[in-house]
């Protein structure tokens, strides 16, 4: 630990990432946005160091830039048939930066890889994890303090919990997963369980069920990824395509909400979000083949008028801004070839993280930080957010700084 606070010293890269892991976390608390501000900091002062070192390189390989370039460029022809060229223009743009972004990070990642172990960078996690956690904590059980502190006084507590902390919670939980891998390379993975059940108190305790639903789910499929090993990792990426392909046709009718809305128990948000999907699946095969154009999830038509029922009144409008699904979304927006490319790239990443060489319950745990990532994108947040895609780059990143294979063994020397 002594070398490397002297190697913190000299490196401005390895600095970098530690910051980001301590306030990351600490900062999604008050404002998920300020991750992104963060994150664009951390890059430029990263990359400022790794050029001046004469040390930068180009991250990925051939076909992911092909892909992420498609991507960007298809948005930017959908311009030609969205229905506001100006919000397709927009979101084009927000891409090419984000993708920017997150490509300079991963250099950033994949250089310091090569140069030091990560315990310092691991510590520096477990640090914001713990504050964050800790703040989570006293808030909903102490009236509020600290979201006073950034709405001007304590919200009043509904049906569905503190509402306004969910996002910050769903950054810990796709967090906590490479952390647990860490921790349990430093034969503290007892610790790394307890901040994993503290998480899920946490979670349970704001009432953020669908935090609690992926908990459970990671739970659940853990040891069946642990059986499957290294076959865990081409499953899941067929398992991501075919979600992402089946989207339109299975959630209309496997969450119709003409069938839950009478049902007392099922919460009046999560029954909006069925008729938000039901409604993007309808507008989404209308115009199967190349989308609606980019960002026309805002101004599509039809989606500012209001889901109504005889059950539970008024739920609001059909597509608010996104469907809160990354399939429905991209395949919506940028069509067949768009969906294509999101399909291509979730395979090439599980590949990545396979050849990681992650070897006992290190690799479940890092496929359970993809599918935490996957589920929240899939059920909760617009996939072209900036601030949930500075996190997923962020993911990406830790992952590869601390999710190492065991160290060889050493070859008994003669005696």
């Amino acid at each position: 630990m002594n070398s490397q606070l002297k190697y913190l010293k000299t490196n401005l890269t390895l600095l970098v990432f530690c910051a980001l892991a301590v306030l990351v976390p600490m900062t999604a608390f008050f404002s998920t946005r300020a991750v992104v501000p963060l994150t664009i900091l951390a890059v430029l002062v990263g990359t400022f160091d790794q050029i001046r070192r004469r040390e930068w390189r180009f991250p990925i390989d051939a076909m992911t830039a092909i892909l992420l370039g498609a991507v960007v460029l298809w948005a930017l022809i959908s311009a030609a048939w969205a229905l506001d060229s100006f919000l397709a223009f927009r979101g084009a743009g927000k891409i090419l930066g984000n993708v920017t972004i997150g490509i300079l990070l991963l250099g950033l990642a994949l250089k310091l890889r090569d140069e030091f172990q990560p315990k310092l960078l691991g510590y520096a996690l477990t640090v914001g994890m713990v504050i964050a956690l800790s703040a989570l904590t006293i808030d909903p059980l102490f009236n509020q303090p600290f979201s006073a502190l950034v709405y001007g006084g304590p919200i009043s507590v509904n049906a569905i919990g503190l509402y306004w902390l969910n996002a910050s919670t769903a950054i810990l939980i796709v967090l906590v997963w490479p952390l647990i891998v860490f921790l349990k390379g430093e034969k503290k993975l007892f610790w790394g369980l307890v901040i994993l059940a503290w998480l899920t108190w946490v979670t349970h305790l704001i009432g953020f069920n669908t935090g609690l639903v992926v908990i459970g789910i990671s739970a659940v499929l853990f040891i069946p990824l642990l059986l499957l090993r290294a076959r865990a990792f081409a499953i899941l990426s067929v398992l991501g395509a075919a979600a992402i392909f089946l989207s339109p046709f299975v959630l209309p009718r496997v969450f119709d909400p003409v069938v839950y809305a009478p049902m007392e128990a099922v919460p009046k948000p999560l029954v909006h979000r069925m008729y938000i999907w039901k409604f993007a699946s309808g507008r989404l095969l209308e115009k199967p083949f190349v989308g609606w154009g980019m960002n026309a999830a805002r101004v599509i038509p039809g989606g500012k008028e209001r889901a109504t029922d005889k059950f539970r009144a008024s739920y609001g409008e059909f597509l608010p801004l996104h469907p809160h699904n990354a399939g429905l979304q991209i395949w919506l927006e940028l069509g067949i070839p768009g969906t294509l490319a999101f399909a291509a790239l979730l395979a090439i990443l599980l590949q990545r993280a396979r050849a990681l060489g992650l070897a006992g319950v290190a690799a479940p745990f890092l496929l359970l930080q993809f599918l935490s990532a996957f589920l929240f994108s899939e059920v909760s947040f617009g996939i072209w957010q900036s601030w949930w895609q500075a996190v997923l780059w962020i993911n990406i990143a830790l992952a590869v700084l601390l999710c190492r294979p065991p160290p060889a063994p050493e070859r008994a020397q003669p005696g």
